[in-house]
């Protein structure tokens, strides 16, 4: 019975060491941008353009239908290293705020608390939903919480697109594909 539990310990530790790299969808954020995009296609993803090393696509995820979804290569050796999802474009703090949070919270259920969760006005408080919305469609309003593990990063935040709109948006970096590895940096420290 010990060795079976043992074995078994062995197994799960050797499977979670083999895949150091972030996933997306449960696509590895790895190797060639047009294998990575091919997986995504698989699940249903439909790309829309590629340019310099950039390929959107459409789909649904996350709950959410027609989301824009980038996959980011390095210009270097094409290897996918970021994935970016943009959710809904919205118009009214409200709606853009339910889907912050919504993310969010279910961002924390499967990855722990974000650290840092950084919420604010540039210092200020209002209650009125239309100056908040204002704030944040004029790059005066920091909505942002990210979730850091050993292999990569997600930020979560919310950003400006267009004249009075804004969306949620959601990136994941790997680590090991990218310039913003810590461990690369404290091991040269």
């Amino acid at each position: 019975m010990k060795k079976s539990i043992l074995f078994l310990l062995l197994f799960v530790a050797l499977g979670l060491m083999a895949q150091q790299n972030m996933t997306f969808k449960g696509v590895e954020i790895d190797g060639p941008v047009d294998k990575f995009v091919e997986q995504l296609e698989a699940e249903d993803f439909v790309s829309m353009s590629q340019e310099n090393g950039v390929v959107v696509m459409k789909g649904d995820f996350a709950g959410y239908s027609d989301c824009e979804i980038a996959v980011i290569s390095s210009e270097d050796d094409g290897v996918v290293d970021i994935v970016g999802v943009m959710f809904h474009e919205r118009e009214e703090w409200p709606i853009i705020e339910e889907d912050y949070n919504r993310l969010k919270e279910f961002l924390t259920v499967k990855y722990g608390r974000p650290y840092p969760v950084i919420e604010e006005f540039q210092g200020r408080t209002f209650d009125e939903n239309k100056i908040k919305f204002g704030f944040l469609t004029s790059d005066r309003c920091k909505w942002i919480s990210i979730f850091e593990m050993d292999r990569g990063r997600i930020e979560l935040f919310m950003q400006q697109t267009g004249e009075n709109k804004a969306a949620v948006i959601l990136k994941y970096y790997d680590y090991k594909n990218t310039d913003v590895n810590p461990s690369s940096i404290i091991n040269d420290l």
